[in-house]
């Protein structure tokens, strides 16, 4: 019986929210991952859509986070923007490895090296069940990583 409920649960249970208010402990264990990197930190450029003023807010929160841990941006604040194709949701883009992509093929792609800043930045969002896309953004500099927080995802 009680598997069965758990089971229940499990299937009906709500997601947790993707955007939400953090508590003060989810910030706390998202800034000690962000901080247990001892490793250089690669610079981070942190993008909100240029016509939502709602997700540009939730950016700068999670841009101070960072901030806090350690971690630095060009100019020290978000930048607004759009990508090429809508993507929902937190993407997390870095340089490419060398080779040339076909934008009009959307089933081919290229390699992005899995530094420990992209696996450090990935397991504090994991943390907060938060899952991001990775992608390649071939217009970065080398050692940025591009952080974009896009609409909430259906699901």
């Amino acid at each position: 019986m009680i598997v069965l409920i758990v089971l229940y649960g499990w299937i009906v249970w709500p997601p947790v929210p993707y955007y939400r208010n953090l508590t003060q402990k989810e910030k706390e264990q998202f800034m000690i991952i962000l901080k247990s990197q001892k490793e250089p930190r690669e610079q981070l450029k942190i993008t909100c859509p240029s016509n939502d003023e709602d997700l540009c807010v939730i950016a700068t929160g999670y841009l101070e986070l960072f901030q806090r841990a350690g971690w630095r941006t060009p100019s020290g604040g978000i930048e607004r923007g759009l990508y090429g194709k809508s993507v929902s949701g937190i993407s997390i883009a870095k340089k490419p490895e060398p080779g040339t992509l076909d934008p009009n093929n959307p089933n081919l792609g290229l390699w992005v090296l899995q530094s420990p800043s992209m696996v450090t930045i990935n397991n504090a969002f994991g943390s907060l069940h938060v899952r991001v896309s990775r992608l390649a953004e071939q217009d970065l500099p080398e050692n940025t990583i591009s952080i974009y927080f896009g609409p909430q995802p259906m699901h």
